[in-house]
């Protein structure tokens, strides 16, 4: 550690910052269990992630844990390497519908009536000429 004067000795134990790096990954969004392994001047950070996209979480392990890092006041810098995997549990982010795609969570008749998907009046179970959210007329049946 860099001392503050020149009368004052300090030591910094790597366990402790082991602990300090895992508490401060484990609070990035998305980010299941961290295994943390820190040598004389490199810093190995493993990651499971749970949700969310793994680049962004990578991306943000990597800003926590430098900024953890700069405010230790050491000697000499750390060199930081960081690993992302999926959990077994993972599932990819959806992607965002384009503008030509009509989103899946819609009704058929609202697609419809935007101009998307089948044509008016040809959906599931709507006779031609039948108007989207009108009954179908009953049907009568002699005996």
């Amino acid at each position: 550690m860099v001392p503050p004067s020149a009368d004052v000795r300090a030591s910094l134990d790597r366990s402790a910052v082991v602990l300090l790096l895992r508490d401060t990954s484990l609070e990035v969004p998305g980010v299941g269990a961290v295994r943390v392994r820190v040598r004389r001047r490199k810093v190995r950070i493993r990651a499971t992630v749970r949700f969310g996209d793994q680049a962004e979480i990578r991306e943000a392990l990597i800003r926590a844990a430098t900024g953890k890092c700069d405010r230790l006041g050491l000697a000499r810098p750390l060199t930081l390497r960081v690993r992302v995997r999926p959990d077994d549990d993972w599932v990819p982010p959806a992607n965002e519908p384009s503008a030509n795609e009509p989103p899946t969570d819609m009704p058929v008749e609202h697609i419809a009536q935007q101009g998307h998907g089948r044509e008016q009046g040809q959906e599931q179970g709507r006779e031609p000429g039948q108007r989207a959210g009108e009954a179908a007329a009953p049907v009568r049946t002699e005996k």
